[in-house]
């Protein structure tokens, strides 16, 4: 927590949103000490359904509850410059009533509200907190509105993003009402765990990385990978070798299914190719799209019992086969075609990403082999059976998606390039001149407190990248 203040800090930062609960105490009294400014919020987050429970009144107590208790626990900290009754969680009866509490029992501070479909505002709030404005649209609104403007999220930092941010700070230094805002967000939230290797045996030996902490089991012979449902996966790297195209293809797996919660990706390749199971008594084999699914009905004995699937595709027909019966098959007579997914043991890498709400995969898997050629001699081109498994060097895994890496400063907190243009965008000294030939330059001081006497400066010309002069 210090280390993120004085980062905060060497990078032009003074204000903290806790963003989507109240934080540790710990971290208030760190911000009293430094001098952070705080926006305190309620954990009260809807998100997709935030427009359903603040209005169901069996919810009322509940808002009311977290509410009161965030403002009782932390009334006391000076770093606490505003109250927030809501990120993403609608504007409804309990966010009235919220408001009402707050400006008896605590008038001296402002208040924000943060729901999405009314653009981070709320008639009884005294600040105004746009979500994701472009800056043109920043500046037509400070124009309309008699509030002080916050951008309560903005300037989302995923990856190499933080675009348009001399734009944001040349309106927010030029416009008097507006005030600044929160970037979504500050740090990439990644675990630093050792790197975990499955051994690929086919002659390809492709790298396969195992991914979350599945557990090593005994399987139907030898070793078997027992994955949780949650973050656990096998990630194959995307070897041109494994895009399996023309007119052959056979999937085997050996599998032992737990309880069925929703679809349960097994053997896939995105679109491209895969086994899934796609209800509690269906098995799916599909190839070139989602749609073009082979189904057919499990056998009665499947969960909790090893099992045998094969998917086989001839250039003509698609088929089944569990326990060497062929539960059924279907006409198909095209070519497969490429898909730049790679292939997952127990995750779809296309569909469960971002968006994809719930478990993934929660079965033991034993044997896993993929064949582009028919025949019984024939040599797999990946071939995993689990009885290999090595670690390697540490490295940052963000879960089931790189939604994660969202941040400005890496999980260990390491600066990021987009940062130092946040510094740059927002320093509170700038210098401007008219006459740069002439030498003559004007500094501007957007500091509150700080006077610029307080500071040595420094100048350095080049010229064509080389340094001439300096004082």
């Amino acid at each position: 927590m210090l280390e993120d203040i004085k980062l905060l800090k060497q990078f032009n930062f003074n204000s903290v949103r806790t963003c989507h609960y109240p934080n540790d105490p710990m971290w208030y009294e760190l911000c009293d000490e430094y001098g952070i400014m705080l926006q305190d919020e309620i954990n009260a987050e809807c998100h997709y359904t935030e427009n359903s429970f603040p209005h169901r009144k069996e919810y009322f107590d509940a808002f009311m509850d977290r509410f009161v208790r965030m403002v009782q626990r932390d009334k006391n900290h000076p770093s606490v410059v505003m109250w927030s009754t809501g990120n993403e969680c609608g504007l409804a009866e309990p966010h009235y009533a919220m408001a009402d509490y707050i400006k008896k029992f605590d008038p001296g501070r402002f208040l924000m509200h943060q729901a999405n479909g009314t653009n981070g505002d709320a008639p009884y709030a005294d600040i105004a907190g746009p979500r994701y404005p472009t800056p043109a649209w920043l500046r037509v609104f400070a124009s309309v509105t008699p509030k002080p403007i916050v951008m309560g999220e903005y300037a989302h930092a995923m990856g190499n993003s933080l675009g348009n941010f001399d734009e944001f700070w040349d309106a927010i230094y030029e416009v008097p009402n507006l005030q600044g805002g929160f970037v979504w967000d500050w740090v990439d939230q990644g675990l630093e765990v050792k790197a975990k290797y499955v051994k690929d045996f086919s002659a390809n030996n492709v790298q396969c990385g195992v991914m979350g902490n599945p557990k090593i089991v005994k399987g139907s012979d030898g070793n078997a990978l027992k994955l949780s449902g949650l973050d656990d996966w096998v990630e194959v790297y995307n070897d041109p070798r494994l895009d399996v195209t023309g007119n052959n293809l056979t999937i085997e797996v050996t599998v032992f299914p737990q309880k069925f919660y929703i679809e349960n990706p097994l053997v896939t390749k995105a679109s491209q190719f895969g086994i899934t199971q796609v209800s509690v008594d269906t098995l799916g084999f599909y190839i070139n799209s989602y749609r073009n699914m082979l189904k057919v009905k499990l056998p009665d004995d499947w969960y909790s019992n090893w099992h045998k699937v094969k998917a086989v595709y001839d250039g003509s027909k698609m088929s089944l086969v569990v326990d060497g019966s062929e539960y059924g098959n279907k006409t198909y007579a095209r070519s497969i075609n490429s898909f730049h997914y790679p292939i997952n043991i127990g995750r779809d890498s296309f569909r469960d990403q971002d968006q994809h709400l719930g478990w993934l995969s929660n079965f033991v898997y034993d044997d896993v082999k993929i064949f582009d050629k028919p025949g019984t001699d024939a040599q797999p081109v990946l071939w995993l059976n689990f009885d290999e498994m090595k670690e390697g060097e540490n490295f940052f895994t963000y879960g089931v998606s790189p939604f994660c890496i969202n941040g400005m400063v890496t999980s260990d907190r390491k600066p990021q390039p987009e940062l130092w243009q946040a510094k740059h965008s927002m320093s509170p000294v700038r210098f401007f001149s008219d006459n740069p030939a002439g030498g003559v330059f004007k500094a501007v001081n957007k500091y509150a407190f700080t006077n610029l006497n307080e500071f040595n400066f420094e100048w350095l010309l080049y010229k064509d990248g080389k340094f001439e002069k300096s004082g």
